[in-house]
Parts: C-alpha cells; sequence; structure tokens
C-alpha cells in the first residue's frame, strides 16, 4: 500500500507559466457576476479543474499584472446533457470569484462586461416592446368588450338556405 500511495503522489502536476495562460477558460458574464463586480470589486472566471489557489493567484498575478486579495473557487455540479441517442455531461470547470485591491482592474474584462450590459439591456427592451405591442391595452380590451355587449343581436341576418 505504500507504494501505492507515493507513486499517486509522485503523480501531482506542476504546472509551467506557459502552461498557466491556457487554463482560464473564460470570464463570467452575468447578472450576478456584474453585481459582484459592481459592489464587491470580484472578478469571475471559470479555470481548469486542476488549479490551486495559489496556482490561481499567480496566474493573474502574471497575466493582468493585479494584486488578488482573496481567492474564493466553487466546482459545480456536473451537468447530464442528452443529444440525439448519445448521452453525456459537460465538461467539468473551477469558477473562481477573485477580490482585487480598490485602486486595480481587469480593463478588459470591464470593457467586456460594460458591451455585455449594454446588448442584456437592449434585449429586454425590445421583449418589452414586442410584448406591448401584441397585447392590445386593458382600456382598449374594455371598450371593445362593451361595445361588443351593447350591439342588439337582433341585427344578424340568419343563415340563407340555398334554393
Amino acid at each position: 500500500m505504500n507504494k501505492r500511495k507515493n507513486s499517486i503522489s509522485q503523480k501531482k502536476q506542476v504546472f509551467t507559466t506557459d502552461m498557466l495562460f491556457d487554463l482560464i477558460k473564460s470570464p463570467v458574464f452575468n447578472f450576478k457576476s456584474y453585481n459582484m463586480l459592481s459592489e464587491k470589486k470580484q472578478y469571475t472566471f471559470d479555470v481548469d479543474l486542476r488549479l490551486t489557489k495559489p496556482q490561481i493567484q499567480s496566474l493573474f498575478l502574471q497575466a493582468f499584472g493585479v494584486n488578488v486579495i482573496e481567492v474564493n473557487t466553487l466546482i459545480p455540479p456536473r451537468k447530464k446533457r442528452k443529444y440525439t441517442a448519445i448521452a453525456g455531461y459537460k465538461n467539468r470547470f473551477k469558477r473562481v470569484f477573485l477580490t482585487l485591491k480598490e485602486d486595480q482592474s481587469i480593463p478588459y474584462v470591464d470593457s467586456l462586461m460594460s458591451s455585455f450590459l449594454e446588448q442584456m439591456l437592449q434585449k429586454m427592451a425590445s421583449q418589452n416592446a414586442a410584448a406591448s405591442t401584441d397585447q392590445p391595452s386593458s382600456q382598449e380590451s374594455a371598450q371593445n368588450a362593451a361595445a361588443s355587449t351593447d350591439q342588439p343581436s337582433s341585427q344578424e341576418s340568419p343563415p340563407t338556405q340555398p334554393s
């Protein structure tokens, strides 16, 4: 058993700086991450599952030149996906929440986040406009309903029979 434990501990991977840049998968853009960025100055990224907190901290120091105060990580549960007859799982990742110093930021992510927010607001505005044109106003529908009940039904002509 001792040999097995030793062989497992020896298989730990050591990442070089060139590899670290490839391990950032993407920044996360959603309303929750925007609120965290604006209120708490926390950035959200998806990174490789194998990275540890010290490695993540050094990675962002080298990649973006920012001092990270705190690193919080989360590994979400794996989700099933099913296409045609083949069922599988989505890829695993680690979500990282980085707290930076007050005077520091990542301008690239800030610009992407602002453009994301503008797109979402435009999309919501167009959906609201489409919903308001599809449904008549409540006053118009109430007037139409009252007008249809006021008309006598005797004006309708009975169906004619063919001779």
